[in-house]
């Protein structure tokens, strides 16, 4: 089974709740970094406690969170510009 796939199995069958985040921010796992554009720019894919897999840019000279790590995402709302998107707020 993939990476990505155990962790979504594990947050299906996972009792506990996540902690409470802040209106328009969602708590996801990292499940990857890569660099972007002029490679300064780095982004990570986010699964979401609602089950979905976005793409989250960190800010510029962040340092990369690890797999696995716990993501506080500021999430777009749906027919926003670049719907499926996010910014990494804290890690």
């Amino acid at each position: 089974m993939s990476m990505l796939g155990r962790l979504a199995e594990e947050r299906r069958h996972r009792k506990e709740t996540a902690p409470e985040a802040p209106a328009g921010r969602q708590w996801g796992t990292c499940v990857g970094v890569h660099e972007a554009g002029d490679r300064r720019r780095k982004v990570a894919r986010v699964l979401l406690a609602s089950g979905m897999v976005i793409a989250a840019y960190l800010p510029l000279n962040a340092v990369a969170p690890a797999v696995d790590a716990p993501v506080l995402v500021q999430t777009r709302a749906i027919g926003d510009e670049g719907s499926g998107r996010g910014d990494v707020v804290a890690y």
